[in-house]
C-alpha cells in the first residue's frame, strides 16, 4: 500500500511537472507584449531626455533675451536722457526752426506733364474721355 500510494504521488508529481499553467502560444503572445511595451517604454524614457535638454535649452535662449532685453531697456533710458538734454539746450532761434527749412512752394518741384492723357470709360461709349493727372513722383506712395 504504501508503494501504491509512492508511486500515485510520483505519478501525480510528474503530471504536474509536466504540464505547464498556461499554453505555449499564450505564454509566446505575453512575452511579445511585454517586449513590445518594454520597447515603448525606451523610446518614451528617450523623448522624455530630448524633451527634457530641449527645456533647459529654450531656458537658457529666455534667460539670454531677457538678459538682452535688459540690456536694450538700459540703452534706451540712456538714449532718452541724451534726447532730453540736446532738446532742453537746444536754440529756439525761429531761424533753426523746422519750418524754416521747408521749401516755400512745392509747385515747382513738381514735374509737368508735356501733354494731357486722357482715358475713355468703357460704361458709355458715347461719352468723351475724361482727363486725368498723372502721378507725380512725391505722391507715387499714395493710392487713388
Amino acid at each position: 500500500m504504501k508503494q501504491k500510494l509512492m508511486s500515485a504521488a510520483i505519478l501525480a508529481a510528474v503530471a504536474l511537472l509536466s504540464s505547464s499553467c498556461v499554453t505555449q502560444k499564450k505564454y509566446n503572445e505575453l512575452r511579445d507584449d511585454y517586449d513590445l511595451l518594454t520597447s515603448q517604454f525606451n523610446d518614451a524614457k528617450i523623448a522624455l531626455a530630448s524633451c527634457e535638454t530641449g527645456s533647459k535649452s529654450l531656458e537658457e535662449r529666455l534667460d539670454e533675451a531677457r538678459a538682452n532685453n535688459a540690456r536694450l531697456l538700459e540703452q534706451l533710458n540712456a538714449l532718452q536722457q541724451s534726447l532730453d538734454k540736446s532738446i532742453s539746450r537746444a536754440p529756439t532761434s525761429p531761424s533753426l526752426s523746422m519750418r524754416s527749412m521747408l521749401p516755400t512752394s512745392t509747385s515747382s518741384s513738381l514735374p509737368t506733364p508735356s501733354r494731357k492723357a486722357t482715358r475713355s470709360t468703357s460704361s458709355s461709349p458715347t461719352t468723351s474721355p475724361v482727363p486725368f493727372r498723372r502721378k507725380s513722383s512725391r505722391t507715387s506712395m499714395c493710392r487713388y
